[in-house]
């Protein structure tokens, strides 16, 4: 759902927009790269690192905490906003990892699970994330 996610963002952005982060490499193996390398943001605008992100029909998002981190570093650079696409419901929205981290923080609202067994994942209600979406295309 990431490659979608960032196809339809290139496209909504209307080219203000250039690739930053890494883009499946050839030649590198990327999870043997610091992880602040291996997921840096998708794209960097004037205002904002972008991270795309995807939903499916389970409409949640799923974001991993090594790679919300990750993001939270890149936040002390630049400002992160993720974007989200809903391939489902054919809706998109930018929004904060500062509003991020308030949903995660919101009792009963995220799960949590684990993928591969070992790697906690936040796991968010689409319409939540929706709901709380804080940054417009405008702004970029």
């Amino acid at each position: 759902m990431g490659d979608a996610s960032e196809k339809k963002f290139f496209e909504l952005c209307e080219g203000k927009a250039v690739r930053f982060g890494l883009d499946r490499p050839e030649g590198i193996h990327v999870p043997s790269l610091p992880q602040r390398l291996a997921a840096m943001p998708d794209f960097l605008t004037t205002r904002a690192l972008v991270e795309c992100m995807g939903l499916g029909r389970k409409q949640l998002l799923q974001l991993k905490l090594t790679k919300f981190n990750v993001l939270r570093y890149w936040q002390n650079l630049h400002p992160v906003v993720v974007f989200v696409w809903d391939s489902h419901k054919k809706r998109s929205c930018l929004i904060s990892v500062d509003t991020l981290d308030k949903l995660i923080q919101t009792p009963h609202l995220a799960e949590f699970t684990y993928f591969d067994d070992c790697k906690l994942v936040f796991a968010l209600p689409a319409d939540s994330v929706f709901e709380s979406a804080d940054t417009n295309f405008i702004d970029l």
